[in-house]
C-alpha cells in the first residue's frame, strides 16, 4: 500500500469521487470519498512499523506481535457486470465479503439475484446477468432479438418488413448463432429460411445486407454456392441438413429479422 495523506480524501458526495489530488476514482464511505474501501481500517493499522510498510494492491498492513505482514483486504477493480449499473446509495465498497446491489440498464431484464460479491479470495463474483428484453413474438439469443417472418417474401420485401420492425435481415456472425437458427428451424418445422447474405454487387463476393460488410463466417452446403440461374441470395435449407444454399433473391421464403 502506497503512503497516503489527507489529500487522499475528498469531502464530497459525488459518486464518481473525482478529485485532482486523487489519481483515480475512489469510493464513498460514510458520505466521504476514499481512494479505496480499505483506507478507513488502515487509520489505526498504519501506526508504527506499518506506516513504513508497503503492501500490494488489494492488501493491507497488519501487525502480528512485533512483525508486520500484508493481509488480503479488498477486491481490486470493479466487478464484471455488463449492461448493469451500481445501485448503492454510498457507492462501491470493495471490502471482502461485501455484496453490491446492481440494476440493469433500460431495455434489459435481470436474471438471478442482483448482486456482485467481493469474495474472501479477493475476487469479484457476479450472481446475476442482464439479458435483453424482447417484444412479444421475438426470440432472445446472445444479446439479440430475432423474429421469424411467418409469410413468404422476396429479399426486398423481407428486408422492408424487418426495417418496419426496427431490425434487419439476420447477420450470422459465428457457428453458435448459426446452430441456434438451425435448431429454431427444426423446432418450428421450417424447410427454408432466408438470411441477409447476398452477392448482388459482385458475383462470388458475399456481403450482409444490414451493414454491407463481407461475410466472414459461412456454412455452405456441398457444392454451394453454385450460382444456378444467377442465384444471388442465401437461405438455410432443411434438405441440405440446414446448411446454406444460394437462392434467387425473388424467391418467396420465410425470413428472420434481427435487432
Amino acid at each position: 500500500m502506497s503512503s497516503w495523506s489527507l489529500n487522499d480524501v475528498c469531502n464530497t458526495d459525488d459518486i464518481d469521487c473525482q478529485n485532482s489530488q486523487i489519481s483515480k476514482p475512489g469510493e464513498i464511505i460514510y458520505g466521504q470519498c476514499y481512494r479505496n474501501a480499505a483506507l478507513r481500517r488502515l487509520l489505526k493499522a498504519l501506526i508504527g512499523k506499518c506506516a513504513r510498510h508497503n503492501c500490494a494492491e488489494g492488501y493491507k498492513c497488519v501487525m502480528i506481535e512485533d512483525k508486520t505482514t500484508c493481509e488480503l483486504a479488498y477486491c481490486i477493480g470493479n466487478p464484471n457486470v455488463p449492461n448493469a449499473l451500481l445501485n448503492e446509495p454510498f457507492g462501491l465498497s470493495r471490502d471482502l465479503g461485501h455484496g453490491m446491489m446492481y440494476k440493469c440498464i433500460e431495455g434489459m431484464k435481470i436474471s438471478g439475484k442482483p448482486f456482485a460479491v467481493c469474495r474472501e479470495t479477493g475476487k469479484w463474483k457476479s450472481i446475476f446477468m442482464c439479458e435483453i428484453q424482447c417484444e412479444t413474438g421475438w426470440i432472445v439469443f446472445g444479446g439479440h432479438c430475432y423474429y421469424i417472418g411467418p409469410d413468404k417474401k422476396t429479399l426486398e420485401d423481407s428486408e422492408t418488413d424487418c426495417q418496419r420492425k426496427g431490425s434487419h435481415l439476420v447477420k450470422i456472425e459465428d457457428a453458435s448463432e448459426n446452430l441456434w437458427l438451425q435448431n429454431v428451424m427444426i423446432e418450428k418445422n421450417i424447410d427454408k429460411l432466408r438470411i441477409g447474405a447476398h452477392d448482388i454487387v459482385q458475383e462470388g463476393t458475399w456481403r450482409w445486407i444490414y451493414d454491407d460488410t463481407f461475410v466472414d463466417f459461412t456454412n455452405w452446403g456441398n457444392n454451394q454456392p453454385n450460382n444456378y440461374r444467377n442465384q444471388d441470395c442465401a437461405e438455410l435449407l432443411k434438405s441440405f441438413s440446414y446448411r446454406w444454399n444460394d437462392v434467387s433473391c425473388t424467391s418467396l421464403l420465410q425470413y428472420v429479422c434481427e435487432k
